[in-house]
């Protein structure tokens, strides 16, 4: 398991990261939506520096890290956790508590400064992660555990599981950091945790980053529903957040799916083009060594040397030389020697070849009885390796004579080996590193094996044991590639290893597909979402307009006959006398009542009364233009404003709705009449004295005898005049 998670490290960064501007975006939304922009918007700007300081893990992870980068990462991290402190610094005072005020923070980063300055970047890490990150999450859990308490039952709950969120996230992110030389850093860190759960830290906190995005977002929703108070609107954040959280989980399962496919694909490419590495590193390596083994064989076959080790006379000896120096010359070879079977060198080519190294003395004898294989021998300080191929001489019944061995230098092979990119190391049986291009790894153990040589100069161990042949493993904390292949000779071979950072830009392609996919699957819900909450916004702001037409057209609306009343009339006719005053343009107006009302209302009652009303105003209505105003005036009265007329021209109006009334025969069997009085309005007139020189009209009307039309005589000719 811990293999495995450590190979998704890359993916539990992005996890890990996501979560955090997840957070960000939520708190945000809560900032707008409800007034608090202070606090929660400092608790959105910790979610997105922290999700940007994650994926910055991220780049370290792919292209690799330095002082620099860290030290970047570092302050971005202290930054986002200041952020994170200031959330309960602004919340204390709604509650009556005091903190420090703002100027707490330029000392705390001074100090962290220093320490990084005086103690090394890890120290102020941890420190920043002690005092900044735990303070501030335990102080965001108290603050929310005060805000359960004025919640309702619902909203108390919630509130409760986002502060033992925080709770546990202060522990996560505060406790367990990175390694430092103080305690607790020294015993509780994210490597112990790792050691002993095999769970890397950074899944932990993203998982509590995840959970603390839910329980904000309910929070949030709790605050946004008393606030839109719509059981739509409630239902539809009920769906909202069950499809956001299906949602990112499909995403990051299809995102996950996708990035373990390509990284395989890269894998198998990887694994190729290391097959061709390993191909070419051992072809190398045989050039130099196969002819030699083979004149090693020869010369221990060629008939003068078994002559020479097996009788050892002055003729023997001199065809022994001439053997000799030609398979030397003829191999290319530096050196030569003949080692009799007791481990006795007997002859060496040139004359004055140094002796060969001890090991080689040592491996003649125990190689007599099985014959000698080819072998690395590492020479002195401050020379390279060589290699020595050796092979058993026998004589005429079998049986060992000694032992014929060539040596070569292969200062030229290491020459060319560094110009290789990949890390490989030439093993001996024993794991130790004979050649490499990692100066670093030279003559150190590859792994320990028992029945090895002496133990190497440096170091401990690369690894902790042989390996196979083509593995993922894990060394030292990081996932490497690991390729073994032998040598002829089966017992040395060459190693190459190669970190995980290699293979990561495959797998980051799918982590910004799922990266791309999940930030539209994000705008789609938030528009989404926006979209519903317009819609209850417009729906209810058209409920409200229809409500406010609804109530002006019953304050300006009579009720019984659908006309206006005398509150629109009024308005109607100061508009239409600012107009006359303007563009002095003449207007009238018509009043008018039932004759003898009353009798009806008497002798059939107020329903046919009513209804005798009711017609009437149908009628005139129809008579009148679209821009005249008929109005009910009260009663049986009822009132016309005629635009655009004279007195006179209003007075034939009235004649013609008279006649109209008299003819028309009502539902309740009978006919009615009405007396009309019409005034024309002059320069000067109010709305009052107008309607008074209408009402004398009529009331002239009735006197002499009903059912008749009397114009209302202007105030003065001169006004009259004017208005004409």
């Amino acid at each position: 398991m811990t293999a495995f998670l450590q190979s998704q490290l890359d993916f539990i960064l992005f996890f890990y990261g996501l979560s955090f501007i997840l957070l960000g975006a939520v708190c945000a939304g809560v900032a707008r939506s409800h007034g608090r922009e202070a606090a929660w918007g400092a608790l959105a700007l910790f979610g997105f520096l922290h999700g940007v300081k994650e994926w910055l893990d991220i780049g370290a992870l792919m292209f690799g890290d330095g002082p620099l980068f860290d030290g970047l990462r570092t302050w971005l991290m202290i930054g986002s956790f200041m952020c994170l402190s200031e959330f309960p610094r602004r919340q204390a005072a709604e509650f009556g508590l005091k903190l420090p005020a703002i100027w707490v923070y330029p000392p705390l980063a001074l100090g962290l400064a220093y320490c990084e300055l005086r103690f090394g970047l890890n120290v102020a890490n941890d420190l920043a992660r002690y005092v900044l990150g735990t303070g501030g999450a335990w102080g965001a859990a108290l603050v929310f555990v005060l805000h359960g308490r004025r919640a309702s039952e619902v909203g108390r709950t919630l509130c409760l599981l986002t502060a033992g969120g925080f709770l546990a996230y202060g522990v996560a992110t505060g406790l367990i950091g990175r390694p430092a030389s103080f305690w607790p850093a020294q015993v509780i860190n994210q490597e112990r945790l790792l050691a002993l759960t095999g769970v890397p830290i950074q899944l932990v906190r993203g998982l509590l980053a995840s959970w603390l995005a839910l329980m904000l977002w309910a929070v949030g929703d709790q605050l946004l529903k008393s606030e839109v108070k719509s059981t739509r609107y409630t239902a539809h954040r009920r769906r909202q957040f069950a499809w956001t959280v299906l949602t990112m989980i499909g995403v990051l399962a299809s995102g996950w799916t996708l990035t373990q496919v390509l990284g395989g694909i890269h894998q198998r490419n990887f694994a190729q083009r290391a097959d061709g590495e390993i191909g070419l590193l051992t072809g190398r390596i045989a050039s130099e060594t196969t002819a030699l083994d083979q004149m090693a064989r020869s010369l221990a076959g060629a008939p003068p040397t078994p002559s020479f080790l097996g009788a050892g006379t002055a003729k023997t000896r001199a065809d022994a030389r001439t053997m000799l120096d030609l398979t030397v010359s003829a191999s290319g070879a530096g050196r030569g020697y003949l080692i009799d079977r007791s481990g006795r060198l007997v002859m060496r080519a040139p004359a004055n070849a140094a002796a060969p190294p001890g090991p080689m003395l040592s491996s003649a004898i125990r190689a007599s009885a099985s014959g000698l294989g080819p072998a690395f021998i590492l020479g002195g300080p401050g020379a390279g390796p060589d290699y020595y191929a050796g092979y058993p001489v026998r004589g005429p019944g079998g049986g060992v004579l000694g032992v014929a061995v060539l040596g070569k230098s292969l200062d030229s092979l290491r020459a060319d080996l560094r110009l290789f990119n990949a890390p490989f190391y030439l093993v001996d049986p024993a794991g130790v590193i004979a050649l490499t291009n990692r100066p670093s790894a030279s003559l150190r153990r590859l792994w320990l094996a028992e029945g090895g040589t002496p133990a190497a100069s440096g170091a401990g161990s690369l690894l902790d044991g042989p390996v196979a042949d083509a593995v993922w493993t894990t060394v030292r904390g990081s996932r490497v590639y690991l390729r073994r292949r032998y040598l002829a000779d089966g017992r040395w071979s060459v190693v190459t290893i190669t970190p995980l950072v290699r293979m990561e830009p495959r797998r980051g392609q799918g982590i910004v597909v799922t990266l791309l996919a999940t930030v539209i699957s994000l705008i789609y819900l938030s528009g989404r979402d926006r979209s519903v909450r317009d819609s209850i916004y417009r729906d209810r702001q058209m409920e409200l307009q229809r409500l406010a037409q609804d109530l002006t057209f019953k304050a300006t609306t009579d009720p019984l006959t659908g006309l206006f009343n005398r509150l629109k009339l009024d308005e109607a006719l100061a508009a239409e006398i600012a107009r006359a005053e303007r563009f002095h343009t003449p207007f009238s107006l018509i009043l008018f009542d039932i004759d003898h009302f009353k009798v009806i209302n008497d002798s059939h009652g107020h329903p046919v009364g009513d209804q005798v009303l009711v017609e009437l105003a149908q009628l005139v209505s129809s008579r009148i233009r679209v821009v005249d105003v008929l109005a009910r005036w009260g009663g049986e009265e009822f009132i016309v404003l005629a635009r655009g007329t004279t007195g006179s021209m209003a007075r034939h109006l009235a004649e013609q709705l008279r006649q109209a009334i008299g003819e028309l025969e009502f539902e309740w069997g009978g006919a009615v009449s009405c007396s009309f009085g019409v005034a024309q309005y002059a320069m000067g007139d109010s709305s009052d004295a107008l309607v008074a020189r209408a009402d004398a009209a009529l009331y002239r009307a009735k006197s002499l005898g009903r059912n008749r039309v009397e114009l209302a005589q202007p105030p003065s000719s001169g006004a009259l005049a004017a208005v004409a």
